[in-house]
């Protein structure tokens, strides 16, 4: 829910802030965790040092009023050091002290100010379109009052028609006073998957698994008497399902390998500064190697990173000219020196991002704080599975259509059709047997994604002939009834994202994954529908991606071949579809 209120600012301020308060909603009490965030265009040169000074100190009021805490972003056209800015001019002190003063009223500091990686050459904010002038103008500011920790850093999207890069902040704000006297419970940020994970296919190797389990099938099997038990009804058929459901996943846990998860690999930290940093030492490996291999003068002529390096050893006291003997293990030394210089840099730029990371809650755990100990977030991993089921069942209900008229079921080729069908009707249902079971088994894809009850395909067909007798047994009461249980009909569904903001559902695509007893007498329906079809003639021969033993690619082929005999020949050609 949004709220507009009109509310009556400084001519100063008119057309250059927006200023936004953003609710954090809590089940405590009908009010949030409120920032105020303010937007600002700050004056470029305005040629009035008063005008500067009245703007900061109408925004230092506008932060002061805020009821809990605030946020400044925006282009500020300010620099506080002299590495924000690759500019040689000297930095405008007056509109800093402006600044700077605003936030000492507002009891507020500048974001940039506490990171290490405040650096025009790689953090630039702002650069001009002849690409030289790089500077970090581009502000984030925040209160001390009610902020725990609050970082930004420059990402590297394109944002085209601007000279400016976005600026990504992250803010994490304390508890209001008001929820002080609450204890939070500090939720763990990582939920266990539903489902138990796949089994692994074995390798050619370890063939002789396959018959280890279906050995511990029949056995269990055996145990459990299920070949005395018949399926007759839904009742009997959920028994049998639910005990093969059991024991196929047992006894492929006691068989198969299951997915290990990796051990986790340190990983480095990286800022822009350190990238810096790696860098100039991969130039120096470079420049090393050329010297004891023999070719500086090559690297030289073709990149102009090596002439300040040697340069700067030239500059070194003592340093010998090109031609001196002593020259190239000289300079060698210098390098190395240099190179060990840098790496002692790195490590405590290194060290110095550790401590800051460490120091930086996790962001489910900033949640868990906020919502004041409450065992349901907003935005609980069970709310947003709740909402997308609700959508994707919403989106896949057949929605009933008025009726219609259909004329083209009264042409003489769609009666004709008629008349076949009826001299020789499909006939269904047409119970399976077991070697038409085996036969479905080796069809199509060998190892599909498998449904909630997680039956592998491949493990069903290694199962011999008398545990598959009783998956047989499922399925032709499947196909006899013409009905599925319940057990049968859950899916499993999967959303791959399409293009456009992630929070919105009609941006995903849904794949459902169907259990093996739901696929079975679909895919045994289809494989005899197909030569039926082609009997009665029932398909046009114009359809070529329906005819059995025809594809697509076969049509291509004649037109291209048509297509190079008229340009052969020089003889035009004309084409009628139908």
């Amino acid at each position: 829910m949004a709220m507009e209120v009109q509310v009556p600012v400084d001519p100063l301020l008119q057309g250059r802030i927006l200023v936004v308060d953003l609710i954090r909603p809590d089940f405590w009490r009908p009010v949030g965790i409120s920032i105020a965030s303010l937007l600002v265009y700050a004056p470029w040169d305005p040629g009035i040092p008063a005008l500067v000074h009245d703007f900061w100190a109408c925004v230092s009021a506008l932060c002061a009023s805020a009821p809990h805490s605030w946020a400044l972003l925006g282009d500020c056209n300010l620099t506080l050091s002299s590495s924000e800015s690759l500019a040689r001019a000297e930095p405008n002190h007056l509109k800093r002290d402006a600044y700077l003063a605003c936030l000492h009223a507002a009891d507020g500091y500048d974001v940039w100010q506490t990171q290490l990686d405040a650096d025009a050459r790689t953090s630039y904010t702002c650069r001009s379109y002849t690409g030289h002038g790089q500077s970090i103008i581009d502000r984030l500011a925040v209160s001390r009052r009610g902020t725990l920790t609050a970082t930004c850093l420059v990402p590297r999207d394109f944002i085209p028609a601007t000279d400016h890069r976005p600026v990504l902040a992250r803010i994490a704000l304390s508890v209001p006073t008001h929820l002080a006297g609450h204890s939070p419970h500090l939720a763990s940020s990582y939920s266990p998957p539903p489902y138990p994970p796949r089994f692994r296919y074995p390798k050619k190797t370890d063939t002789a698994k396959f018959q280890a389990f279906a050995q511990r099938v029949d056995d269990a099997v055996a145990g459990e008497r299920l070949a005395d038990q018949p399926v007759t009804d839904d009742a009997s058929f959920t028994r049998r399902y639910l005990a093969l459901t059991r024991i196929l996943r047992s006894c492929g846990a006691d068989t198969f390998d299951l997915p290990q998860t990796p051990p986790p690999r340190p990983q480095r930290p990286t800022t822009p500064h350190i990238r810096a940093i790696l860098l100039e030492i991969h130039h120096i490996n470079q420049l090393i190697a050329a010297l004891r291999q023999g070719y500086l003068q090559r690297l030289v002529g073709r990149h102009a990173w090596v002439t300040p390096y040697l340069r700067g050893f030239q500059a070194q006291p003592g340093a010998p000219p090109s031609w001196h003997p002593d020259h190239s293990s000289l300079c060698l030394s210098y390098l190395t020196s240099l190179r060990r210089t840098l790496q002692r840099l790195r490590y405590r730029a290194e060290r110095s991002e550790l401590e800051r990371r460490a120091t930086r809650s996790s962001r489910a755990r900033v949640d868990a704080v906020l919502m004041g100990g409450l065992e349901q977030a907003p935005l609980c991993p069970d709310g947003i599975k709740a909402q997308t089921i609700n959508y994707f069942t919403e989106l896949f209900r057949r929605a009933p259509r008025a009726p219609s008229l259909k004329p083209w079921l009264d042409t003489p080729s769609v009666r004709s059709i008629r008349s076949r069908v009826a001299d020789h009707p499909f006939s269904w249902p047409q119970i399976l047997t077991l070697q038409d079971l085996r036969f479905l088994l080796r069809k199509g894809n060998p190892r599909p994604a498998p449904g909630p009850d997680l039956w592998e395909k491949w493990c069903v067909r290694t199962l011999s002939d008398s545990s598959l007798s009783l998956v047989l047994d499922l399925v032709n009461y499947d196909i006899t009834t013409s009905t599925f249980p319940e057990c049968v009909k859950p899916t499993l569904l999967s959303t791959i994202f399409k293009r456009g903001p992630r929070t919105d559902l009609t941006n995903y695509r849904g794949i459902t994954c169907s259990n093996l007893l739901k696929n079975l007498p679909f895919a045994w329906l289809n494989h005899l529908l197909s030569p039926y079809l082609t009997a009665q003639q029932i398909l046009p021969q114009t359809q070529i991606a329906t005819q059995p033993g025809v594809q697509a690619r076969d049509l291509t082929s004649f037109l291209s071949q048509v297509e190079v005999f008229s340009h052969r020949h020089k003889r035009p050609l004309y084409l009628l579809a139908p």
